[in-house]
This record gives C-alpha cells, structure tokens and sequence, in this order.
C-alpha cells in the first residue's frame, strides 16, 4: 500500500518537470509498466492525461499569441501546470485509496 501511494504521487509531482519530457511522461509510462495496482495505474495514466491536456492548451496558448489572447491562456496553463499536481498529491495523501481525476481535462488514456 505504502509503495502504491508513494508511486501516485511520484507519477503527479512528475508533471512539475515539464521541461524534461523524459521525466514528465516517462516516469508515469514506467509505473505503467512495472505496477500491479490498479489504483497506481489509474493515477499515472491521470498523470499523462494531465502532461498531454496541459501541453496542448500550451500549443493552443502560442498560436493565440499574435491576437493577445494567447498570453493571458499561456500564464493560465502555466500556474494551473504548477498548482495541479500539487493538489493532486496532497488529495493522494488524504485519500489513498481513492483515484485522482483532474477536472476539466480530456482523457486520452
């Protein structure tokens, strides 16, 4: 259990190195792959959903820059990138035994 909820939240916190595309999907990617939990499994496969939605609406950010708009979105992603995950980790930490469901993102996997 303790290693299943520590996993969780390594898979979350992993969001927060964005820059780093090897740790921000591969560490979930890897979780997937070597876990038994569901549980674990749900919570990285939330985590790539987040990295996927949170790079797309970064893309969508830079191609709105020209009109202004795009500044405004891209400062959104960037705190809500940050803030997120933390979030994320913190109600893994309360509720282990629940999975983390991020709102407002499209589910890919």
């Amino acid at each position: 259990m303790k290693t299943s909820k520590s996993l969780s939240i390594i898979c979350q916190l992993a969001c927060l190195f964005s820059g780093s595309v090897f740790v921000s999907l591969g560490v979930p990617v890897l979780v997937l792959l070597i876990e038994i939990d569901e549980l674990t499994k749900i919570n990285a496969r939330e985590s790539l959903n987040f990295q996927f939605n949170t790079l797309a609406w970064a893309l969508l950010s830079l191609l709105l820059m020209p009109i202004g708009v795009g500044f405004v979105l891209l400062a959104v992603v960037i705190i809500w990138s940050i803030v997120a995950p933390i979030l994320a980790s913190f109600r893994i930490l309360k509720y282990p035994q629940r999975p983390v469901h991020y709102a407002k993102i499209f589910r890919i996997l």
